[in-house]
């Protein structure tokens, strides 16, 4: 079972997607509680940002960010 669902093309590009909007949903929460003055930035990048690991980035840098000059450019890598 778990070979015939690892091999669904299907299933697996579902998780992707499911994952990426996850992530996407992240980044704007924590700017919401964090930056709020960037939260529109933050709504526009991750409508352009196809890629997970761009969005785990982008997380990971506006998670050490200490100020709202470090989270915007954050939200631009």
């Amino acid at each position: 079972m778990k070979d015939s669902l690892e091999d669904n093309w299907f299933l697996q590009e579902w998780m992707q997607k499911g994952s990426l909007q996850e992530l996407r949903n992240m980044l704007v929460h924590f700017t919401t509680l964090r930056f709020p003055d960037l939260v529109s930035q933050a709504q526009k990048q991750v409508e352009q940002t196809q890629s997970q690991e761009q969005l785990r980035t982008m997380i990971d840098r506006l998670f050490i960010a200490t100020t709202d000059q470090q989270a915007r450019d954050a939200l631009m890598s």
